[in-house]
């Protein structure tokens, strides 16, 4: 049995959540640009996160027991009974490793996100949700990209 002590246990743990959208936003946690340059995350870049892995059960109507659609802007700011708006409510989720449930009984099985999921859904909800660049919530003229993880 491999035996690992306090410090290397905490060396893991700092390096994965760094690795997967940590706080730590001067190591290179901006969007490509394609021009050597970095930009945030915003809600076009999210909403294709939202597409890939959130809205099979956060339709309308819900499925799974999910408490909420996320099928637009307008969704992810709507102020629920506890006072705190959608995307805080999903910042905690995402950030917590509580959503998506990965762990559930789901056929097909729930993917994981990525680490560039991840990392382009925290950027854009810690930002506080902003709106979509250009007013678009449609994001029909958006190329989303995925932030980059921290190398």
């Amino acid at each position: 049995m491999l035996r690992v002590g306090p410090s290397a246990w905490l060396a893991c743990l700092v390096a994965t959540t760094w690795s997967c959208g940590g706080d730590d936003r001067s190591a290179s946690s901006g969007v490509s640009s394609g021009s050597g340059g970095s930009t945030s995350a915003d809600f076009c870049d999210a909403l294709a996160v939202l597409e890939a892995k959130c809205q099979r059960c956060h339709q309308d109507p819900t499925v799974n027991n999910a408490p909420f659609a996320l099928l637009s802007y307008a969704d992810t700011q709507v102020e629920r009974s506890s006072g705190d708006r959608v995307y805080e409510d999903m910042l905690h989720a995402v950030e917590t490793g509580f959503m998506p449930p990965t762990a559930g009984a789901y056929t097909p099985p729930v993917e994981p996100l990525t680490c560039g999921e991840k990392a382009t859904l925290l950027d854009w909800l810690k930002a506080g949700a902003p709106r979509p660049a250009g007013n678009d919530p449609s994001c029909e003229d958006h190329e989303p990209i995925l932030l980059e993880c921290p190398r």
